[in-house]
């Protein structure tokens, strides 16, 4: 049972994370529950399915029929670690360098760490970063970090 709870403990509590920033969110912006709430309703019904099959491996796992069933590697176990800590600098970094840049910043280290060429990469960060900053700001709008250059 033990094994189970291991491996279902991150799915739960990123689950409880996102009802909760759901609603906090509803009760500051109202207006940001309507992009927040399908965003929920997705990863609700993921969670589901993630559950459900992890419940399945973990029957297999006890029945002693590993068929099927692999554990994560430690590149793999690596990966996942610095691909946390690259968004956790980037969400933490959004206060001192504002949304623009470092979702630029993020977006074109995201797109060059999938082997895309580097002036591509940087074009479509720049204009990922537009659109996002389009839809949040000025459609949604939503008061996004400044950075110290004020934008």
């Amino acid at each position: 049972m033990s094994k189970l709870i291991k491996r279902i403990a991150l799915s739960v509590v990123t689950m409880a994370w996102a009802i909760w920033y759901l609603v906090d969110t509803a009760s500051r912006a109202p207006k940001a529950v309507l992009l927040i709430r399908p965003v929920v309703y997705i990863m609700g019904v993921l969670f589901l399915i993630n559950l459900i099959r992890d419940i399945r491996k973990w029957k297999l796992e006890t029945k002693g029929n590993n068929e099927g069933f692999e554990y994560a590697t430690s590149r793999e176990i690596k990966i996942a670690l610095v691909s946390f800590a690259v968004v956790a600098v980037y969400v933490l970094s959004m206060n001192f360098l504002g949304f623009i840049i470092s979702t630029a910043i993020f977006l074109a280290g995201a797109f060059i760490a999938l082997k895309a060429k580097t002036i591509p990469a940087v074009c479509m960060a720049t204009v990922m970063t537009g659109l996002l900053y389009v839809v949040f700001k000025i459609l949604l709008k939503m008061p996004l970090p400044r950075g110290f250059l004020g934008f």
